[in-house]
Formats: structure tokens, sequence, C-alpha cells
């Protein structure tokens, strides 16, 4: 008998392989959104919200703002590569028959989902200064975790844990630097 995490896991991933517009969907966001998303935000931090302000103090603020972001982008990866690391938890393909794989990582690192973190790291630094474009960040970060499951490379509880790391990361950076 499947347990919830492999029942939801199959119920997504079985429809890999089956329509080939959202295999090349998934597989594209699974490997392009990640490094594009985290580009277009460093930019968004280091030229873009300073070029608007013509306050000098503003644009220091808005500089360290955007080296918080990194530093959070950092501690994510840190963070969820240590957890990689201790648990050692195998992909799915590697315990399971079956699995549609439409891409491929290394072995025993599933848990959890280092592009989800990323992503939801992102979309949470993001939402901060921008409401609107962290919402659609947090679409986009969403479909970085179903992409994951959906090219057969991680469980929903890796997409779901990595998610909560990318969200509870740069809070308790704001919290912490806010003082």
């Amino acid at each position: 008998m499947l347990n919830l995490n492999e029942k939801i896991f199959f119920l997504i991933n079985n429809l890999a392989g089956q329509y080939i517009l959202l295999d090349g969907f998934f597989v594209f966001i699974t490997k392009v959104f990640v490094p594009v998303i985290i580009c277009l935000s460093i930019f968004w931090f280091f030229v873009v919200l300073p070029k608007k302000n013509k306050v000098l103090l503003k644009k220091i603020s808005l500089y360290k703002e955007g080296l918080l972001f990194i530093l959070s982008l950092l501690i994510v990866f840190l963070i969820t590569h240590l957890i990689k690391v201790i648990i050692a938890f195998p992909r799915p393909s590697e315990i399971l028959s079956g699995v549609n794989s439409l891409s491929s990582y290394g072995s025993f690192d599933s848990f959890p989902s280092m592009h989800t973190a990323l992503a939801f790291t992102v979309a949470t630094f993001v939402r901060k200064y921008s409401k609107s474009t962290g919402f659609i960040l947090f679409i986009i970060a969403t479909l970085v975790g179903i992409s994951r499951i959906f090219v057969g490379v991680h469980f929903p509880i890796d997409v779901l844990i990595g998610a909560f790391i990318g969200i509870v990361i740069p809070r308790l950076l704001f919290s912490v630097f806010k003082h």
C-alpha cells in the first residue's frame, strides 16, 4: 500500500510522458526558472530599485536589502544542502518502480527540494517590496515545486519542506536585521 506522499507523487508524475507540451513546459520550468528568477531579482535589487530612488540614503538602504537577499539565498542553499547530506534520502526513481523520469539529478539527495526552497526564498523576499511581483513569483515557485515532482526527481514532502525553508529563512532574516 502506497503512503500519501507516494500517492500524490504518482498522481502528478503519471502525467509525465503523456503530453509533449506539458513535458516540455515542466522540464523548462525545472531547468530554467530558478536561475532566471534569482538573476532577475538580483538585477532588480541592485539596478532597478536604486535607479528609481534619487535619495542616496534610500539607495544605500536598497543595496543593503540586496545583500540581505543574497545572504538569504546563501543561507537557504546551505541549510538545504546540509539537510540533504545528513538525511541522504533517495530520489523517487531509486526506491519506486514506474517513475516517469524526465530529468536526472544526484542520488540520495531528494529531501528537501533545493530548487523549491530557492524559488520560495526569491518570492518571499521580493513580496516584501512588491506585492504583485511577489504574488507572481509565488505562483512561479509553486510551479517549480510541482515541476520537481512532475519530472520525477522529488516527492511532495521534499517540495513542501523546501517551500517551508524558502519562506521561513527570509522572514527570520527580516526580523533579525529589522532591529
